[in-house]
């Protein structure tokens, strides 16, 4: 997620947030833990993009996927 959240750096998600709104989520998918910028679309219908590689891009239905986990990320930091 570099520039926006460094390599190694700590961050403190909001479990509890139910409404998806732009902005950097963890994201759980199986045993896996990605951070990803997310962007709300008309419709209803949202994609999660990676910020190092923009390119990088993951369509999400207005209803995501039940095995798809999403905690929006609230604070990060890291050691200087």
């Amino acid at each position: 997620m570099e520039p926006a959240i460094g390599k190694g750096a700590f961050v403190i998600v909001d479990m509890r947030a139910t409404t998806l709104r732009t902005g950097i989520y963890l994201v759980g998918v199986g045993d896996e833990l990605l951070v990803r910028r997310l962007s709300r679309l008309p419709g209803g219908s949202s994609e999660l993009i990676a910020d190092a590689d923009p390119r990088w891009r993951y369509a999400l239905p207005a209803e995501p996927p039940a095995d798809l986990e999403l905690y929006r990320v609230v604070w990060s930091g890291q050691k200087l």
